[in-house]
């Protein structure tokens, strides 16, 4: 996943939700698995769903649209368990000027508020020498600082997935407890 962006939460950030990132570091991996796969399923089709709904939406949801077609993961890992993805694979264009969703997502994501300008040199059919000035991202929605489509949804979606995440934890011990007295 190395150039796709990644919105990352740090639960240890949150002081209320340390006791919980040390009993999931204290856990048995079966239980660690049971979390991870608990927290993971909740929210993995609810995330996409979102993110690929408002990719769709005005201005230029057409393009996000098809770079967001396979779209969307939430990876949950160890102590710092929430990473949530979007821009996994897909493209626009053909050829040398393809823009990949891994590497050019920022300006489809972020906007541009420069609208900057491409100046180069051409020649005529004629052979008549030019200069062009080119608004190359003139087709860029304007520039917003909190993301259009994933981390406009992040926003929403951190609080309940590490709320989750404590409840699967605490339900997790619960289950291992309940099992090993029952025996």
């Amino acid at each position: 996943m190395a150039g796709t962006p990644l919105v990352s939460i740090d639960p240890r950030s949150v002081r209320a939700v340390g006791g919980a990132v040390l009993a999931f570091k204290a856990a048995p991996k079966h239980i660690q698995k049971i979390i991870t796969t608990d927290t993971k399923q909740a929210f993995l089709g609810e995330w996409q769903r979102a993110v690929r709904s408002e990719a769709a939406m005005p201005p230029h949801g057409r393009e996000r649209a098809r770079m967001l077609r396979n779209a969307g993961s939430v990876t949950i890992k160890g102590s710092n368990p929430l990473q949530l993805a979007a821009y996994q694979s897909g493209s626009l264009g053909k050829g040398k000027g393809k823009m990949s969703s891994r590497a050019d997502y920022g300006p489809l994501e972020f906007g541009d508020g420069f609208k900057t300008f491409v100046r180069y040199d051409s020649t005529s059919p004629r052979g008549k020498r030019f200069k062009v000035n080119r608004r190359t991202q003139q087709q860029l929605p304007p520039r917003q600082k909190s993301g259009y489509s994933v981390y406009s949804n992040a926003a929403e979606f951190a609080p309940r997935i590490i709320s989750r995440w404590v409840q699967s934890i605490i339900w997790a011990y619960y289950e291992e407890l309940d099992r090993a007295s029952n025996g």
